[in-house]
């Protein structure tokens, strides 16, 4: 009996001991990422979630074998968050994500690069696309036909990937999020991009859910799954939200508008976006004054959700929102010379050609007054385009437009009315298999392709700027 109750009590304590040792290793498991966010040239963030709450933690260093340095959460949780300082710019480092007793992820394919220091003038590479995660066998389709062009081209590092909005269809929600988004298939989780590449979003009406209400406020699952610089860490002029903010990648500048918030009720009760007392037009001028002023900065690329000219699933000659973006926000583009402009919302790609001055319905648009470069005869389907900019000019010399918003979602084209597809102002129009776009940036000179999802280039344009 004596030695019952002591094997009794030692199990007892074993138990006890047991409940107090740290569990992570056993039991935690990696439910998302991990994903780079908020990148500057001296840091770097990760976010990733886990099953169960625990310390996150990061290790980096300079080769996979030497993770030498370490961040760590300071409390428990399951959505993490975590922040590495003090980095190089312009630097490759390998990383791991886990806890301070168990490695949940990381590899030869965990790494990242730091930005360079502003004015530098390197090779940039941009991943860019819209309303893509539905979960569908386009938004796959379009995803591999990006990879695979990437690894037929020397499979290099893709510095930046810009999310134009519609991010999870079909409301916006975590689940949508994490299954159409975050997931192994169809999603982007398994692909090295995600791992390597800082992830740049602006928000569109889906992500938003429909809801008026919501879009005075932030509270979105968007804002939960996302953080951006909201004080200048990468550069620019501070917005204090995440709703629109800028950053500066060397020699290029970076705007994410919000097209589909209303800044405040007054705007709201109005239905009226980027009104001329709007805090983020009234920000906007600030910041593309500061940039367009700075010697440091040769490109200015601003990017939303809502396109000024499209005929593709949406008409801006007939929905409100596009056309307050087109008569609201594009003259203050035009003033301060940005470059070009991507946007998603229409399901199909449309790109223009330099564009000035033109805040009217497609009826009225005049090659002759509204563009310093004429379309090609009959609005090409495919079309290879050059054009050339003062790096420095004083006046606006016209902006591109590009629409990209068939990274997933299914296409269509207005087919009545008196102004149909194609839409007057744009070069070049498609509506087929889905795509997305590549952007390399060297120097002075910008080359765009659109790579659709059965890996064909349907559309290429270079901007060269000239010191005058």
């Amino acid at each position: 009996m004596t030695h019952l109750l002591r094997a009794t009590a030692l199990i007892r304590l074993c138990t006890f001991i047991c409940l107090l040792l740290p569990t992570a290793h056993a039991q935690d498991t990696l439910v998302r990422g991990p994903y780079l966010q908020k990148a500057t040239p001296t840091s770097m963030t990760f976010r990733w979630r886990t099953g169960t709450a625990s310390a996150g933690v990061v290790r980096y260093g300079s080769s996979t074998g030497k993770l030498t340095r370490t961040s760590t959460e300071s409390e428990s949780r399951t959505d993490h968050e975590v922040t590495l300082t003090g980095l190089t710019p312009n630097t490759k480092y390998y990383y791991s994500i886990g806890t301070a007793s168990a490695t949940l992820q990381g590899s030869d394919q965990h790494y990242f690069y730091t930005f360079p220091k502003e004015g530098t003038a390197k090779k940039t590479r941009i991943w860019s696309l819209g309303d893509f995660g539905n979960h569908s066998a386009r938004q796959f389709n379009v995803k591999n036909a990006f990879k695979n062009y990437v690894q037929s081209i020397g499979d290099p590092y893709i510095d930046l990937w810009l999310w134009l909005g519609d991010n999870a269809y079909n409301r916006g929600l975590d689940k949508e999020y994490q299954a159409n988004v975050f997931s192994a298939d169809t999603g982007y989780s398994g692909d090295r991009f995600m791992k390597q590449t800082p992830i740049f979003a602006t928000p569109g009406n889906h992500d938003y859910a429909g809801n008026n209400n919501l879009r005075v406020s932030l509270a979105i699952p968007y804002y939960q799954v996302i953080s951006h610089p909201t004080n200048a860490e990468a550069g620019g002029v501070p917005s204090g939200s995440e709703s629109f903010y800028s950053f500066t990648y060397g020699n290029i500048h970076f705007v994410s508008l919000d097209s589909d918030r209303y800044d405040d009720s007054t705007f709201k009760a109005a239905n009226l976006r980027f009104g001329e007392a709007s805090p983020q037009i009234a920000w906007l001028k600030r910041d593309l004054a500061a940039a367009q002023t700075n010697p440091n900065i040769t490109w200015i690329v601003a990017y939303w959700h809502h396109p000024p000219y499209t005929k593709g699933t949406h008409d801006s000659d007939t929905e409100k929102q596009l056309r307050d973006v087109r008569m609201n926000l594009l003259p203050v583009l035009e003033q301060y010379n940005v470059d070009l402009v991507m946007c998603g919302h229409s399901h199909v790609y449309e790109r223009s050609g330099l564009l000035k001055g033109h805040y009217g319905d497609a009826a009225s648009f005049d090659a002759r007054v509204h563009t310093n470069s004429p379309a090609p005869a009959g609005n090409s389907s495919k079309n290879v385009s050059n054009f050339v900019k003062n790096r420095k000019a004083s006046v606006n010399e016209g902006t591109i437009y590009v629409v990209n918003g068939d990274g997933g979602a299914g296409g269509g084209h207005v087919t009545t009315g008196t102004a149909q597809w194609p839409h007057n102002a744009m070069d070049v129009s498609f509506d087929g298999t889905g795509g997305s776009m590549y952007i390399e940036i060297d120097g002075s000179k910008l080359v765009a392709k659109m790579i659709t999802g059965d890996g064909t280039i349907r559309d290429e344009f270079t901007i060269r700027k000239e010191s005058k």
